[in-house]
């Protein structure tokens, strides 16, 4: 009692609005302690969103960080209620709080929360939420849309698989019936108060997800050999013991795998419906058919006899023995090899400086004459912080498009770069990303965003972390429909993947070449994988991958050695960052592919499809970090790059 009078006599100061609510939060949780989670008092739960909410309105930075713990309480609410409340601000509770405040409390604030708002649609405090969205369409429209819209999408296709007879009575059923109808009925009253940038916006979009979504007939063919490639060397550097769980399968030996993936994607890739997709496709496919089939397609009588007989060495051998007279090796480090050269050679057609651009017109011819006045370029609400205020007359507008896209590489798969011109001049360049090409979903890219945008305000706060200018890049992804998004990638951005394969261009070497000459297990009789994997690991460092590799191109791409200086020291800082949340997350699997760097920006880190590791036997919960192999990435050309004293110094201190 003494605590609340205190508060009263100042209505106007922040920190005691705070602590209050602090310290219910704190009641709430030790009376919570010994009843089922999640547990809420209907009395002091009001009282806690009460506190945070008067904080951030009398302009509390700290409790702006808060917002995530004031939805979670109303989801809690309406989940323990059991039915979909009314508004109605004559009762206490959690719902009832929020609404009183929802016109106080400056709009802005609650941008960065827009991905769970959109996702409460479908739940039980929808009837606030929705409220909520109307009242920042007022003012950021464009914030709101493009979340908006994916969540429409999503709604009608669930929708349409759970019409299925065996979903037809289920609760699932009604919650997304449920979730498209309010996410609609805010859709339809912000094109009703924006009717022109709704229909600029519809028009983009729905240009970006039909023109870029079909890949051409040679992108197709790369992303298979790209795929096939992988899982080719996942199985054939795999003790016999490991290969069980790189395919899960019931019995079988590894060459059995192989020819069974291979004669899987020659019957999918030159089947009538591929072929029958264009002209283009029917063209291209017919002409490399004879060569692929050659090198790829297995005997069917010898794949036959392999899939029928034992599952043994020796009956590997016979097989492969027969097939020699054919002159066509069809085992798997031949296999390898030959893949491997067709990607490189497609790589060449797809990637070379001269026949990566494409003119937009042959992809959109709509968006290569598209004028607009009202659109702002997508993204930029994702950068805004919740500290500031964002002001929508200081954002970039959008004039146009860039005249060619270029054909990227991003994670070993082919992607369009697409440029979107501002109207005072500045380009601001998006990949097209489908679900084919990235491993993890928008909405898990997005929470890694807010989670990065959190821990750079607190780092931003701390004094020791913000005079060393420690910051997270944040990846911004914009999503577009339910399987094609924008992500934020610039021509000075470059993956370390394609260092290395650039590195071994130049020298004229295969880069999978070192792989299949060291840990092909093919004709090796020993099953002690720690001991192969240790040899060839020592060999590829002393005879095939010099250590400089990184350092040598960051040094070409710098102007003098203060700026390599400047970018070592960058570097250093935002690898610890990134470790230590690689590590909190078990995120282990950090492939060359999702680490990119930006050489404009003084080689800023981006950590690209980062997610956690989870127990597949359990909920919720991380894989425990005592089993990584590796909790970060320190590899020698890191190490040599920021230095001894760099990663001694700045890396560890950073850390």
């Amino acid at each position: 009692d003494m605590f609340a009078k205190a508060v009263q006599v100042s209505g106007s100061h922040a920190d005691a609005w705070l602590d209050w609510g602090r310290f219910s939060d704190r009641l709430m949780t030790m009376e919570g302690t010994d009843q089922v989670f999640p547990y809420l008092n209907p009395q002091i739960a009001p009282v806690i969103v009460g506190g945070y909410l008067q904080a951030i309105l009398q302009g509390s930075l700290e409790a702006r960080l808060l917002i995530p713990r004031v939805l979670w309480l109303l989801h809690v609410e309406s989940d323990c209620s059991g039915v979909v409340m009314e508004m109605d601000a004559s009762t206490s509770s959690v719902r009832s709080t929020l609404v009183r405040h929802i016109q106080l409390i400056p709009v802005w604030v609650w941008l960065p929360w827009i991905p769970q708002l959109v996702a409460s649609l479908g739940k039980g405090e929808a009837g606030v939420v929705t409220a909520l969205l109307l009242h920042i369409s007022k003012k950021y429209p464009q914030a709101v849309y493009y979340a908006l819209r994916v969540q429409i999408l999503e709604a009608r296709d669930q929708m349409r698989q759970l019409q299925q007879p065996q979903y037809a009575e289920t609760k699932a059923a009604d919650d997304q019936g449920g979730k498209s109808s309010n996410a609609k009925e805010v859709m339809s009253k912000l094109h009703q108060m924006h009717p022109r940038l709704a229909l600029e916006t519809e028009t983009l979009l729905d240009e970006i997800s039909t023109g870029f979504k079909k890949q051409k007939p040679i992108d197709e063919i790369y992303s298979a050999l790209q795929r096939l490639l992988h899982k080719c060397l996942q199985i054939g550097t795999s003790s016999d013991d490991q290969i069980q769980l790189v395919v899960q399968p019931t019995k079988g030996s590894r060459l059995l795998y192989v020819w069974s993936m291979l004669n899987k994607v020659c019957d999918q890739m030159f089947s009538v419906k591929s072929l029958a997709r264009s002209e283009e496709h029917s063209r291209i496919l017919n002409a490399l058919r004879p060569a692929f089939e050659r090198d790829f397609l297995p005997n069917k009588q010898q794949f036959e006899k392999l899939r029928n007989g034992p599952a043994n060495r020796a009956a590997e051998l016979a097989v492969l023995n027969a097939k020699k007279d054919k002159k066509v090796d069809f085992s798997v480090k031949a296999v390898i090899g030959r893949l491997s050269r067709w990607k490189g050679m497609l790589e060449d057609i797809l990637f070379t400086k001269r026949a990566n651009l494409f003119p937009l017109r042959k992809w959109s011819r709509q968006l290569s004459t598209l004028t607009t006045r009202v659109l702002e370029i997508p993204g930029q609400y994702l950068l805004n912080d919740g500290y500031s205020k964002p002001h929508a007359g200081n954002h970039i507008m959008l004039s146009g498009f860039c005249r060619d896209v270029t054909m990227v590489r991003r994670s070993g798969y082919p992607q369009v770069r697409l440029g979107f011109r501002g109207a005072n001049g500045h380009i601001s360049y998006f990949l097209v990303q489908t679900a084919a090409s990235t491993h993890s979903t928008t909405k898990a890219d997005q929470r890694i965003v807010q989670l990065m945008t959190m821990i750079n305000l607190m780092l931003k706060g701390n004094g020791a972390a913000s005079s060393r200018v420690l910051c997270y890049s944040l990846p911004i992804v914009v999503p577009v429909h339910t399987r094609v998004r924008l992500r934020l990638d610039g021509p000075s951005m470059v993956s370390m993947e394609e260092i290395y394969l650039a590195d071994r261009k130049r020298r004229a070497i295969d880069p999978t070449n070192v792989i299949v000459s060291q840990l092909i297990y093919d004709n090796r009789k020993d099953s002690n994988a720690k001991i192969v994997r240790t040899t060839a690991f020592k060999d590829i460092c002393k005879n095939h991958v010099p250590a400089n590799i990184l350092t040598h191109h960051i040094s070409e791409a710098s102007e003098s050695l203060a700026h390599a200086h400047s970018m070592r020291t960058s570097l250093a800082k935002q690898l610890a960052l990134s470790s230590l949340l690689v590590y909190l997350f078990s995120a282990s699997e950090r492939t060359p592919s999702k680490m990119v760097l930006d050489l404009d920006k003084c080689c800023a880190f981006y950590d690209i499809d980062l997610a956690p590791k989870y127990i597949l036997t359990s909920t919720g919960i991380l894989e425990s970090t005592d089993k990584l192999t590796v909790p970060f990435r320190l590899t020698r050309n890191i190490c040599n790059f920021i230095s001894p004293a760099g990663a001694t110094g700045i890396f560890a201190n950073t850390l």
